[in-house]
């Protein structure tokens, strides 16, 4: 039923390029996803559909918009590249403030997109599944308030393209239990 909703939600979201999301850690806090990057509404789809699967894991229920958004807010945003002060391959970043990860996390889509295409072709359903591992890994170090790595499959500190494609068929699982 919840993923029904959230396809629904999604289907009708997505008019304009540039659109933010939310995501409500249930009695935790709001996740809001600012698609900077202006990706397609395909990929975006395929993004939050994708982040289903680790709802378990990172407590998350996807509920609602940006627009009603609590005052406890986490921003995973969609950008293209790292800063300049980033490693220029990263795949992600999470900033550290007074000894804590800041709620502020970045996904960046070149470096994924990169990534992706030394296996295989880019499809936005590929690029929805690599980009929502990148955003989980990033929201693990947000709720655990961990910078390490460990060998979990979100807190891998080290990401291979085969690592980033792994599970990349349970989408159609995803895709099915909406329908």
């Amino acid at each position: 039923m919840r993923l029904a909703v959230l396809l629904a939600f999604c289907a009708i979201g997505y008019g304009a390029e540039r659109q933010d999301i939310n995501v409500r850690v249930k009695n935790e806090y709001s996740v809001c996803v600012k698609n900077e990057y202006s990706l397609n509404p395909d990929t975006i789809r395929y993004f939050m559909l994708s982040l289903t699967s680790y709802e378990k894991e990172l407590g998350a229920v996807f509920q609602y918009r940006c627009d009603s958004v609590s005052a406890a807010v986490v921003t995973i945003r969609l950008r293209g590249t790292p800063a300049g002060y980033q490693n220029a391959d990263a795949l992600g970043a999470v900033p550290a403030g007074n000894g804590n990860v800041l709620p502020k996390l970045d996904v960046f889509c070149d470096p994924v997109r990169r990534m992706l295409r030394a296996r295989r072709p880019v499809t936005p359903s590929l690029e929805g599944w690599a980009l929502a591992k990148v955003a989980a890994h990033e929201m693990y170090h947000y709720r655990w308030q961990k910078f390490g790595h460990q060998h979990s499959e979100l807190s891998e500190g080290l990401m291979t393209p085969d690592r980033l494609i792994q599970g990349f068929q349970e989408i159609a699982r995803l895709e099915r239990q909406g329908n």
